[in-house]
Formats: structure tokens, sequence, C-alpha cells
């Protein structure tokens, strides 16, 4: 059995944000996973600064990791934004590694990208749609896909526009490649909540803030959720998850 651990919205930057950023990498350390995943919004801005404090971290932890990008790190996707700005995702990709990947693990796969350029209609997010499409088909095993955004808040077919999930016309995209592949969960950020939702076709689960709550984070999601992160323990024969609040001096 394989353990990983997920992590999401440290927003480095924030006055709170890199003393608990110390405890959970601290806390990681002690659980010793088999891989760290970070699912966003790792900084604040997306500055030089935040992201060496960033990489500092996670290097301390002698564990495998990668991390996806947020709107925070690079900019954000319509309806808020336009997409990644170019400048700020080569920050991001000189400090953290690439943006998006692939990673095996235990004979399930994990596959990682922002999607923020999903609904621009740029050059950018057709290569995305292809990088993707390529990663799930080519896939062993079981895959565990991650994202910054929710692909839905409540249900698949929801048609309300908005910036706490992907856009619709990105959802309708992707589902013909869930239904495809052998995707089995699909695990997120950006709500700063731990929630678990079950379709019919596959599960997903949201990893709460780092950051918060709240003094300098605003509660994006239904209520706020206290720091914490999501530890999953994978088999042949499914996963299970259950959140590891993060303890310490946390109000």
């Amino acid at each position: 059995m394989a353990t990983f651990i997920q992590i999401s919205d440290s927003h480095l930057g924030l006055p709170e944000a890199e003393n608990r950023w110390s405890l959970a990498m601290s806390a990681i350390k002690a659980r010793q996973p088999d891989f760290v995943l970070h699912t966003g919004d790792v900084t604040e801005s997306g500055s030089e600064e935040q992201l060496r404090i960033a990489r500092r971290g996670l290097d301390t932890l002698e564990i495998p990791w990668r991390a996806i990008p947020g709107n925070h790190d690079i900019g954000d996707s319509p309806p808020a934004g336009s997409g990644p700005d170019a400048a700020a995702s080569e920050r991001y990709d000189a400090a953290l590694g690439p943006s998006r990947f692939t990673y095996p693990l235990d004979g399930w796969t994990i596959v990682g990208m922002s999607g923020l350029t999903f609904g621009t209609g740029r050059r950018d997010e057709a290569a995305d749609w292809r990088w993707l499409s390529d990663a799930l088909s080519s896939a062993d095993g079981p895959t565990i896909l991650a994202f910054h955004k929710p692909v839905f808040l409540d249900h698949v077919d929801e048609l309300a526009e908005t910036s706490s999930a992907m856009p619709t016309c990105a959802r309708a995209n992707l589902l013909p490649h869930l239904r495809a592949t052998n995707t089995k969960l699909i695990v997120n950020g950006h709500r700063h909540a731990y929630r678990a939702l079950q379709s019919d076709l596959l599960a997903c689960v949201w990893a709460p803030s780092l950051a918060g709550p709240p003094e300098s984070t605003p509660p994006m999601a239904q209520a706020p959720y206290p720091p914490g992160m999501v530890e999953f323990h994978l088999s042949p024969h499914g996963f299970q998850h259950q959140l590891i609040p993060l303890a310490g001096e946390v109000p």
C-alpha cells in the first residue's frame, strides 16, 4: 500500500502562511508518505521570494513531491481571468518545476496540471488538452487526476459559470476523457475546504487551505475550514483518505 499527502492553498506571502507552512512540512516529515502533492495557490502572488520559500520547504522533506500552480501563482481562468500569465508561469516553472506531470505510485498514476488554460481558447489550451489526453490514455492502471479548481461544485451537469470551478465548456470537454480512461479520483484545492463528492463517474476530494481560516484569507468554501491536509492510502482495490488537521499554533 502506498501513501501520499495532498496539501493546497498555502498562500505563502500572507502574514500567517509561513508559520503554517513550516508546521505542515514538519507534520509531513513525521508521517513519511511516499509522495507529496500540492494542488495550487502555493503562493499569494507568485513572487520569486514566495516561490523560494516554497521550494526550500519542499526540499527539506526529502520525499518526492510535485506542485501544480493555482490562480494566485500564475493567473486565473475564465470567467475571472483570461488564463495564465506567461511571465508568472515561467517564474513558477523555474522555481517549482514543470506545472504538468505524471507520477507513478504503486500501480497508480497521478496526472497533474493546473487546468487554468481551460476555457480560454488560447493556443496553450489546445496544447494542454493534447497533453492531458495522451497522459490519461497512456497511464497503466488506475489514475488520479489533479487540478487546482474543482471540476464541478455539486454535480457534473451544473450550468452556472463561476470562478470557483472549471468552466462548463472545459468540463464538457473533460468528461469524455474520463469515461474513456481508468480515472478513479480527481483531487483539487481552491475552495479552502475538505470535501468528498461521488458522481457516477468517479470520486472527487477537495483539500483544505494550509493558510486558512482566514485572518487574511477570504473564506471561499461554504464554511471556513481549519488548516489541514489530506492523506491518501492507495491499494490495488481502491483508495481511502482522511483529513489531517494542522496541529500547532494555529487559531
